[in-house]
């Protein structure tokens, strides 16, 4: 396998080309449209990200005369247990009916009810933040933006390093996995929005892209923040939701807030259009008295048909296949619901890059938007409101910041160390172990000993496992094609991501979020200690991890 070398320069890099990078793109160019903006996306542009296709709602829009900034951070509060950032969460809450008026001028469709009002649905057991939303076209409509504005999207190529010089990001090196092209790009500044760490726990079917979240998302992006001296925090947040048992996708939002019903095992009702909590019904299934199932036989015959224009259209088209074939109905079969593989997630969650109001790392030039930054519970809001401020701050740190003299040296020397890692992964073909078998192995290990219930010995057990993963890797992992020196890449990035969350549950001696993080050996919430972030740094190398700890800001910069 031959890899050829390429060169490139441009002003603002922005990897991945979800909804948050796809936003960042097109309000850069608007705001500065001679500068040149370029997208490098694992994927294609036309159905990559979480999204990958539409959405059937907005999950935070403050709605004026409906609700407020203030009631949205207190329920916010509440739900991540206080362990809040106030600024960006603000941010998120003040510009998110903005963001809804620019889709809705691009053309993306909010059903309104007789009286021209948005429809919102309750998708916590309080407060109305979630506007519907019926546009399975969402990621075209953003692709097209694209073209419009002239950005270069170079598609099929995923980002193997960062580059940072003094304390600033320089450019970044890519491989287009389709040509075997290994690309050196300078640029003046980066915005990270290569999504969440979805492939990271490993689903009860045990198929590896049988995943909630888009399986195309490695953890990437925390993996290359995380080896370019970012911090990265909340990995401790071993997020897993009950959706459909053996499939994974979502349903319940869309079910609960038109009428369906969640009953435990004696047909007692734990979750309906008024307890529609999910982070509530997690604790209910954490409780035993599974298993639980979603109940639709007493909704309308219209109703019913809504719901499945939804899930089939906008959702997940799969879907129907999916039930025809089990021969299931929804207005008379019982769905039956199960706990999702573990997820690292900004957007669903609250792990991620750490950044503040205005989307910036600790490295000057690098902003971080989507889920792959820490913004609690932001969903596909927050790609688009911080896909926009990371746009801003690009720009404006361009315009004051100036040109950085970078030796040629240095780059020169990157992209030869990069060049002859990767090469060396691609002599990996007399090894006798497969991508699909490694990475069974490594989410295994995962589910076993780094989920709850936590404890010490079973978190040191996993982290010893994982780091011997690690080493034995290069020894045993067989690479004989583009593709699979892609998958052996995401390896690295899911072992990182695990080093990461083994090494934050293991500091933080206490229980948070109910089942998320749940330490027998501390089985209480203790604010009075650790009311506070865990933000993760590398040190001289992956063996080598700085732990830090950061007070809850009110006000101001995180």
């Amino acid at each position: 396998m031959k890899l050829s070398l390429a060169t490139m320069n441009t002003d603002i890099l922005i990897i991945g080309g979800g909804c948050a990078g796809s936003m960042a793109a097109i309000r850069a160019k608007e705001l500065a449209p001679d500068t040149s903006v370029c997208i490098m996306e694992k994927g294609h542009i036309k159905r990559s990200g979480s999204v990958t296709m539409g959405m059937d709602a907005l999950n935070v829009v403050i709605v004026p005369g409906v609700s407020s900034v203030s009631q949205y951070l207190n329920i916010l509060k509440r739900k991540c247990c206080d362990l809040v950032d106030e600024a960006p969460s603000r941010v998120l809450a003040e510009r998110s009916f903005q963001i809804l008026k620019t889709l809705e001028s691009w053309g993306v469709f909010f059903p309104k009810d007789d009286k021209g009002n948005y429809l919102l649905m309750q998708v916590d057991d309080e407060g109305r933040f979630c506007v519907g939303m019926d546009e399975p076209d969402l990621k075209l409509i953003l692709a097209k933006k694209l073209r419009e504005s002239k950005t270069t999207v170079l598609n099929r190529t995923m980002v193997t390093k960062l580059l940072v010089y003094e304390d600033r990001v320089i450019g970044a090196i890519g491989l287009d996995i389709n040509e075997g092209k290994l690309i050196l790009c300078e640029a003046k500044s980066i915005i990270l929005a290569n999504g969440s760490a979805g492939r990271f726990g490993l689903p009860n079917t045990g198929y590896l892209y049988g995943t909630f979240d888009f399986p195309g998302n490695a953890g990437d992006g925390f993996s290359l923040a995380f080896r370019s001296g970012v911090k990265i925090t909340g990995m401790e947040y071993t997020l897993r939701y009950p959706l459909i048992k053996d499939l994974s996708i979502p349903l319940l939002n869309i079910v609960l807030t038109r009428g369906a019903k969640v009953i435990n095992n004696r047909g007692e009702v734990v979750a309906d259009q008024s307890r529609a909590s999910v982070h509530r019904l997690i604790e209910e299934v954490d409780k035993g008295d599974g298993p639980f199932f979603i109940q639709m036989s007493h909704l309308s015959k219209a109703k019913i048909c809504e719901i499945e224009n939804v899930l089939f259209s906008t959702e997940r088209p799969m879907q129907r296949r999916y039930w025809e074939l089990k021969k299931m109905k929804f207005n008379r079969d019982l769905i039956e619901l199960h706990p999702t593989e573990a997820q690292l997630c900004g957007g669903h969650g609250l792990s991620g890059v750490v950044i503040n109001e205005f989307a910036e790392t600790n490295i000057r030039g690098l902003f971080a938007a989507g889920d792959v930054s820490s913004v609690p519970m932001q969903h596909l809001t927050g790609a688009f409101v911080f896909g926009n401020v990371a746009a801003e701050s690009a720009v404006k740190f361009i315009e004051s910041a100036g040109n950085q003299k970078i030796p040629e040296k240095y780059l020169e020397e990157q992209f030869n160390f990069e060049t002859k890692r990767i090469i060396g992964i691609t002599n990996r073909v007399d090894n006798f172990i497969d991508n699909t078998q490694y990475e069974y192995k490594v989410r295994r290990v995962i589910n076993e000993y780094l989920l709850s219930p936590k404890n010490a010995v079973s978190l040191n057990k996993g982290l010893g496992l994982i780091l011997e993963l690690r080493e034995q890797l290069p020894l045993y992992l067989r690479v004989r094609s583009l593709h699979e020196l892609c998958k052996a890449l995401e390896l690295e990035y899911i072992l990182d991501c695990a080093q990461m969350s083994a090494i934050a549950s293991l500091t933080r001696q206490e229980s948070r979020w109910g089942s998320i993080h749940k330490r027998s050996d501390f089985p209480n919430t203790d604010n009075e200690n650790w009311l506070k972030h865990i933000d993760i740094q590398i040190g001289e190398d992956h063996s080598d991890i700085k732990v830090t700890f950061r007070s809850v800001q009110k006000e101001g910069r995180a």
